[in-house]
């Protein structure tokens, strides 16, 4: 004989969107196929489970955000701790592992975000919006759907965002387990009860009623104050968890402003050094380039003072030269004066000579 089903448990988030309040979005837990997850979403939802073992905060999704929205994919919440997607934890105390993957993913499913690696389950969900999400089967534990508010789903999903989170705040204003109603009881305890209750209303007087009056609308009136005893202190609870989720947000926001500032002290760093060496490479390149032109400055004085030189040694050869031709040309000028000379001479010799045989010839003829 085959073991019956587990009956599923229901569950309601009541969404609101800033002040404005949307509606009830009601859910189906597959107590059937993956029990423990099941039984772990729907305790967050009742906050029966009371402080976690971990986050030392309620275990209750009441109050909460969600802190992840993307259009045509999936909105996501559950982190009741940092309200930014890194805390939560389960009513197990921390994560525990997958139970089955065997859901698919389709719209309205209702699954576990993990960090990525199997078998980190937490107390973050998220709800498929879109009908093809194949991508995520086999990686998150889908554990139930959404029966009622596909409308509030729609509107979650269309909500201005900036990097994927919600500009105007989606909370989960109230949420529990919707209990079917119970059948009235007919115990015989209760037969004999009532039974009792009806015979002494019978026998009572007008003033034993008067007087039973009177201490129903105490104890009504007692009860009434009860409630608001434990309103007030379940309002004093939601403030001091808002007080907590303020206080992380904000030691969370400084921590992020810390790591900011040193990130940009880092990049301030790096921007320096290379700067520094910008300068240093500047400076090298300086001192190069100025070597090259004081080496170019003296390569060209000394060709200058070559050809200078040069120049002074061919002016030189040329003087001596020409005082060689002017010293050879009065040589010359001397030896031709010479010559004349002797050549004259010769002549007044021979003219002499002829002179004197002439006059010889003459005595001789006279004689």
């Amino acid at each position: 004989m085959s073991k019956p089903r587990p009956k599923r448990s229901k569950v309601f988030f009541d969404i609101s969107i800033g002040k404005e309040k949307l509606g009830r979005m009601v859910m189906e837990l597959y107590d059937d196929i993956v029990p423990k997850t099941a039984e772990n979403f729907r305790k967050l939802c009742t906050g029966e489970s009371g402080l976690g073992r971990t986050t030392k905060v309620p275990l209750h999704y009441k109050g909460t955000i969600f802190h992840r929205v993307v259009a045509g994919f999936i909105i996501q919440g559950g982190d009741f701790s940092k309200s930014n997607g890194t805390g939560g934890e389960s009513i197990y105390g921390g994560r525990f592992n997958d139970e089955s993957l065997a859901v698919k993913h389709t719209k309205g499913i209702l699954s576990m975000a993990n960090t990525g690696d199997p078998n980190t389950n937490g107390s973050q969900f998220f709800i498929t919006c879109e009908e093809n999400c194949t991508h995520l089967d086999g990686k998150h534990v889908a554990f139930g759907e959404v029966t009622n508010g596909f409308k509030i789903l729609s509107t979650i999903e269309n909500v201005k965002t900036l990097k994927d989170r919600p500009v105007e705040t989606v909370m989960i204003s109230d949420c529990g387990c919707i209990l079917d109603k119970p059948l009235r009881s007919s115990s015989p305890s209760d037969t004999k009860k009532r039974s009792k209750n009806d015979k002494d209303r019978g026998e009572r007087s007008r003033d034993d009623k008067d007087r039973a009056r009177d201490r129903d609308t105490e104890r009504h009136r007692e009860k009434e104050k009860e409630k608001e005893r434990e309103i007030a202190k379940s309002k004093d609870k939601d403030k001091a968890t808002d007080r907590d989720r303020d206080k992380d947000r904000n030691r969370d926001k400084d921590r992020r402003e810390k790591n900011n500032d040193r990130d940009r002290d880092k990049d301030r760093g790096r921007d320096r050094d290379r700067d520094r060496e910008s300068e240093r490479d500047r400076n090298r390149d300086r001192s190069r380039d100025d070597r090259r032109d004081r080496d170019g400055r003296r390569e060209r004085d000394r060709d200058r003072n070559r050809d200078k030189e040069r120049d002074d040694k061919r002016r030189e050869e040329r003087r001596r030269d020409r005082s060689r031709d002017r010293e050879r040309e009065r040589k010359e000028d001397r030896d031709r004066e010479r010559d004349r000379a002797r050549e004259r001479d010769r002549d007044d010799r021979r003219d002499r000579d002829r002179n004197r045989g002439r006059d010889r010839d003459r005595d001789r003829e006279s004689e």
